[in-house]
């Protein structure tokens, strides 16, 4: 990519601008969060000097989810409001590229656990979503929905959500990184103890838990070990079920969070539905016969991954708006 972007002329700004885009989206594939952000906010920076709305909301979207995946839930809200913003200093707040940004305000409230006003938000943003030309945006943004209301206990709601979005987004074999509606369907078949189906959907996708750690298909794996574990496999298994949960850095950085992170994140909310599992399980099971639990495991690395990030999220950071 580099050498491509050596190559173009120098009027070339379309194909320069979509190259580097390219390449900010190489880094986050490849985990690196921070170069990642860097890139993604040079080139809303171009995009605003050129006047491009649209483009400054498309890659907007995409600097929020790489701050999102950090726990940097202040700095992603204030992202999306920026965008937000842009849209009304240009005269322009209601145009349907705006639902880009209420789609990134839902994504962000959902994990904050402020349901109602995300329902709200996202509901908006889909409806806007709707008249732009490309569809994978709307997709994601249908997943955003879906999340919600599964969240408010509207699972009809959520699965034609995301049937939805499987139906206009990508094909199947983009990673859910870019194609988070197949990974969606399968958390909703879990939520609904359909475990049959949900091990038959990650047979097709050839997961398996001794697969190494793919940043890319981290939500993937994580689906896998809440597979596992809700499966009731033998300790082996459900330890190296653990060891995956561990190792996805987006779990641990959405436990860690960042300190203006009012409330829960979507992670916790997750550790927290496991704990009452084991407690219910701990109350049928013989003292006797218990045995190290990988969710208390996941539970104090996660802390000592909090501390961690709060001694040093300021020195590298600072300190994100809210």
């Amino acid at each position: 990519m580099r050498q491509v972007l050596s190559c173009l002329p120098a009027g070339e700004r379309v194909l320069r601008f979509n190259a580097d885009w390219n390449l900010a989206r190489a880094h986050w594939v490849n985990g690196d969060l921070d170069q990642a952000e860097q890139a993604l906010a040079d080139l809303i920076a171009a995009a605003h000097a050129a006047g491009e709305y649209y483009l400054i909301l498309a890659v907007c979207w995409e600097l929020g989810r790489v701050q999102r995946a950090q726990g940097r839930l202040g700095a992603a809200l204030a992202t999306y409001r920026r965008a937000l913003a842009v849209g009304a200093e240009a005269g322009s707040p209601s145009l349907p590229a705006a639902g880009i940004a209420q789609l990134g305000v839902a994504a962000v409230l959902y994990e904050r656990g402020e349901l109602a006003a995300a329902l709200e938000q996202a509901a908006e943003g889909v409806a806007r979503c709707r008249q732009l030309a490309g569809a994978r945006l709307l997709a994601e943004g249908l997943v955003v929905l879906a999340r919600v209301r599964q969240a408010l206990g509207d699972q009809a709601g959520a699965v034609a959500a995301v049937a939805e979005a499987e139906r206009i987004g990508p094909s199947p074999d983009v990673v859910d990184l870019f194609n988070p509606a197949p990974a969606a369907r399968a958390r909703l078949m879990l939520a609904r103890g359909q475990l049959a189906e949900a091990a038959a959907w990650a047979a097709a996708r050839g997961l398996d838990a001794g697969d190494p750690p793919s940043y890319p298909r981290e939500c993937e794996h994580l689906l896998l070990a809440r597979l596992l574990l809700a499966q009731g496999e033998p300790e082996a298994r459900r330890a190296r079920a653990a060891g995956r949960v561990r190792r996805a850095d987006g779990t641990r950085r959405a436990i860690a969070g960042d300190d203006n992170v009012h409330g829960s994140s979507g992670a916790g909310h997750r550790v927290r539905h496991l704990g009452r599992d084991r407690r219910r399980r701990r109350r049928d099971r013989p003292p006797a016969r218990r045995s190290p639990d990988p969710v208390a495991v996941l539970a104090r690395d996660a802390l000592h991954q909090r501390r961690l990030r709060h001694s040093r999220g300021d020195r590298r950071h600072g300190t994100a708006a809210t």
